[in-house]
């Protein structure tokens, strides 16, 4: 027999370790930042307290954050998945114990779950505790693995192996009917009525986990493309500098098309003089244009139609 997960002084009894709780959720962390005030947050909590307002203090110390930006801590992410994998271990054995009634089983899964156990822990075969059950016929336990969190799809988009073997069971036994409190179910009744109830939830389910995930990918495409953004406009403007600083020492450079007004704007150059940077296939590593000649040509024109006129 194996130890009972629920056992006092158990890693479930005692619950997650203070350092593992995010500080406004109070409850285990997912994905931890950190903060500007040093402090490891869940990145939906504070992102949606960072967004409540201009001038946002520290949730944990009420000082000024000297800035919006969030650094993943890793290494408390590892610590994290590490917990919740071991309690998910628990859940496996749980299913795997044939000597355990369903609703006890279900029980323990869901104190377990309310701890932060993996819900989506895998047996030695990689197969997940739901689909284990939903195999064992066990669809009181698959139900509590469901109201847990229990992933019912794939992550690379393929058919969901819980579906495909709910839509091969057996309905016959389903009954459509009302139900007769003057005659009980039976067994078979009650079992379809469990395996109609919980196929239609996994379907649900199936179809909520796509939605959010093409949300969370298109939240990753955006902060990739801002990021890119970010890395290129770094990246210009350090070519740029270069440029406008190799242009302003060489005056037999061709003219090119990038105002020298945006590059004074920018602060590439002092104010006399101008440089236009080529922009054209060669992009920002083009040659730097310097139009100072004109300038001064036209100067020293004014400054001979003077000297004509005084003359």
């Amino acid at each position: 027999m194996m130890d009972d997960p629920l056992t006092p002084g158990g890693d479930a009894d005692q619950g997650p370790p203070p350092s593992l709780i995010c500080p406004i959720t109070q409850e285990l962390l997912e994905d931890p930042v950190i903060a500007a005030d040093g402090f490891t947050y869940e990145r939906e909590a504070i992102e949606r307290w960072l967004g409540m307002g201009t001038n946002r203090r520290s949730p944990t110390t009420n000082a000024p954050l000297a800035h919006r930006a969030l650094v993943p801590n890793r290494s408390l992410a590892s610590l994290v998945h590490a917990y919740r994998g071991r309690l998910g271990r628990s859940i496996v054995e749980l299913i795997e114990d044939a000597e355990r009634s369903e609703d006890d089983v279900a029980k323990c899964i869901r104190q377990l779950a309310e701890r932060g156990a993996d819900v989506d822990a895998v047996d030695e075969a990689g197969r997940s505790v739901l689909l284990v059950a939903v195999s064992s016929k066990r669809y009181v336990v698959a139900d509590a693995l469901l109201d847990a969190g229990a992933r019912v799809s794939t992550t690379d988009g393929s058919p969901s192996p819980v579906v495909a073997l709910l839509d091969g069971e057996d309905w016959s036994q389903v009954d459509e009917d009302v139900e007769n409190p003057l005659r009980p179910a039976s067994p078979s009744q009650l079992q379809g009525r469990r395996l109609k109830a919980l196929a239609r939830k996994c379907i649900e389910r199936c179809q909520a986990e796509a939605e959010r995930d093409e949300r969370r990918n298109a939240r990753l495409r955006s902060e990739e493309d801002r990021a890119a953004r970010t890395d290129a406009a770094r990246a210009s403007r350090s070519t740029l500098g270069q440029l406008a600083q190799a242009g302003t020492q060489d005056e037999g450079v061709a003219n090119g098309v990038f105002g020298a007004a945006r590059l004074r704007q920018r602060g590439f150059f002092s104010v006399r003089g101008g440089v236009t940077i080529d922009l054209g296939a060669g992009g920002a590593g083009a040659a730097a244009v310097v139009v100072l000649r004109r300038r001064r040509a036209a100067r020293a024109e004014r400054d001979a139609s003077g000297a004509r006129g005084d003359a």
